[in-house]
């Protein structure tokens, strides 16, 4: 007999409703009030809510899956990314060149015609069409995609007038910068110019530098925009703000309804909490604060964590050594055919005193590792903290690509969450080996997620986006397969990259569900579709647990639900 009806927001029926609950893997119908599920089943519960309900969403056969939590990229930079030259397309340096010279020609000849209005109202927009002033910014290129896979030089995008207008051009993995030679003569770069900590300028056979800036040298150059930008702070905030809710958007359109944001600054958090306050925030923020703005990170330390349903502050990151595709990734063995193994960004003392400050104070530490000598370094840091640390504060590892194998069992014994991104692996997959050669290829430990899983790590999934795909199916099809998007490598016996690290569907998508709430200490209200959880969830066009692979890519976002309110419908904003 049914029971007497009962009041409900949202009833959800005739579906195919994939939980995460390991009581209840699977249910036809769930029902919401005031932002909470309070019912979830595959009886025929639904019919006492019928009368009651605000809303009905017949799903018919169509599949729902708990939000996306993205746990790892760079919310101004997805935001960013959209306005800025984008040099994704570039087949070979000349093309990018090319892109580069049509930008400067639009740049000024916008310049031109607006050059009254910008003396009376100094710009400082990063679109390529409206650049900050005397400055042309980029992102996205990268040399191992073009014949060759050699760096670029400044003389492809440089002119030979005095009048050049200086150009920066930021690597896909945001690890590297190209600049041309009004960017070097601007910020008084020469052949006497010193490496600094943590930073290399390439240079050609005579010592001068070529263009190309690693980690900590790009802001040799970066400063001399910020001087820019920060000539007008109010433009500057609205511009902050105007990307990040580009972003936001963006991320609702693919069915996140969680970010965990890798790297926060004081101003963007700022514009967040503006939003948070005016509850003008639909996407849940997990706010890393950047441990390189340090006024903020003492502000932090001084107030304490801040947890809140749409935008918490108890996470720091830090950036233990580059990346692989720019050679900044610190190894324990050099790169093949080279001398040089990366970069170490951190100094010992300096990071061993932040992570007992940050303990006592019981932040979460989230570090920046890809390659297998940061990995050991970032443990061996991590350990001499914990040992007389609080418990529970969920240290996390961000990439961990490149792992010697031994160290996975630290993972475990430290406790230590291993924050990966899939789709990294089939971006690398075609170059690594010709990186690290195949002696430290077969030893293993490279985007190894079934190592991880089977000893037991909790083991978390992101993009990294704007450095690749924000869309959480596209990191999903890379977890399940290790194959790009075109198959490859395909082998008939069993295909994908190293296959037998591929993780099974449902532990890839508990990488961006149940696992994905732990790392945020969010478990108990999110991450699982059931009764008492905040109603965050994504009705997809097909069932991603069972169509074919191929299929995976091909699947469309429906509609976005986060706290129980539809924040993006594809009939609606298509």
């Amino acid at each position: 007999m049914i029971p007497q009806h009962k009041n409900c927001d949202i009833l959800i029926i005739e579906g195919n409703i994939r939980t995460m609950n390991a009581s209840l893997s699977q249910a036809s119908f769930m029902a919401i009030k005031d932002g909470i599920i309070i019912d979830i089943n595959s009886d025929d519960g639904w019919k006492k809510y019928t009368k009651s309900a605000k809303r009905v969403i017949q799903l018919r056969g169509k599949t729902i899956i708990p939000g996306w939590i993205e746990c790892h990229a760079h919310l101004l930079g997805v935001g960013e990314a959209q306005s800025i030259l984008d040099l994704r397309s570039a087949k070979s340096e000349v093309d990018a060149a090319d892109l580069v010279e049509m930008a400067k020609k639009k740049f000024l000849s916008k310049s031109a015609r607006n050059q009254d209005h910008d003396h009376k109202h100094h710009r400082c927009h990063l679109d390529s069409s409206r650049p900050i002033k005397r400055w042309l910014v980029g992102r996205g290129w990268d040399q191992n995609r073009w014949p060759g896979q050699a760096m670029p030089t400044q003389h492809s995008i440089s002119k030979n007038s005095a009048d050049d207008l200086p150009v920066y051009l930021t690597r896909i993995d945001g690890h590297a910068a190209w600049v041309n030679k009004a960017a070097l003569l601007e910020s008084s770069i020469t052949k006497e110019t010193r490496d600094p900590v943590g930073g290399l300028i390439i240079r050609d056979g005579s010592g001068v530098p070529t263009g190309v800036l690693i980690d900590t040298a790009m802001d040799l150059v970066y400063q001399k925009i910020q001087h820019e930008m920060n000539k007008d702070r109010e433009t500057k905030r609205n511009i902050l703000r105007e990307m990040i809710s580009s972003a936001i958007s963006e991320c609702l359109r693919l069915g996140i309804t969680s970010f965990h944001d890798a790297g926060t600054d004081q101003e963007s958090f700022d514009v967040l909490q503006d939003l948070a306050r005016q509850e003008k925030l639909p996407l849940r923020i997990y706010s890393m604060i950047d441990a390189r703005d340090r006024d903020f990170l003492e502000e932090a330390l001084e107030l304490g964590p801040l947890q809140h349903p749409f935008l918490s502050r108890r996470s720091v990151k830090y950036f233990a050594d580059g990346a692989l595709g720019s050679r900044g990734a610190w190894m324990k063995h050099p790169y093949a055919a080279l001398k040089e193994r990366g970069l170490l960004l951190l100094r010992e003392d300096e990071f061993q005193r932040d992570l007992k400050r940050l303990a006592e104070k019981r932040f979460q530490v989230a570090t920046h590792a890809i390659g297998d000598a940061a990995n050991d370094w970032i443990l061996t840091a991590y350990e001499k903290t914990l040992k007389n640390a609080p418990k529970d504060l969920r240290f996390r590892v961000e990439h961990a690509q490149i792992v010697d194998p031994s160290d996975i069992k630290r993972f475990k014994a430290l406790d230590i969450i291993a924050s990966m991104q899939s789709i990294h692996c089939t971006s690398d997959m075609p170059w690594i080996t010709d990186f690290l050669g195949q002696e430290r290829v077969a030893k293993g430990g490279l985007y190894a997620w079934q190592d991880f899983l089977r000893a037991g790590v909790t083991l978390v999934n992101g993009s990294d986006a704007p450095v690749e795909s924000l869309n959480p199916l596209d990191g999903f099809y890379a977890g399940v397969t290790r194959q790009n998007d075109k198959s490859w490598p395909s082998d008939p016996k069993d295909a994908g990259w190293h296959h037998d690290q591929r993780m099974t569907r449902e532990q890839a998508l508990r990488s961006y569900t149940s696992s994905a709430a732990k790392a945020s200490f969010e478990e108990r209200v999110k991450g699982s579709l059931e009764v008492g959880k905040w109603a965050d969830f994504v009705l997809l066009s097909q069932d991603i647990m069972t169509i074919p692979p191929q299929e995976l890519l091909k699947t469309k976002v429906v509609m976005t639900i986060v706290g129980g309110s539809v924040v993006f419908d594809s009939e609606l904003d298509s």
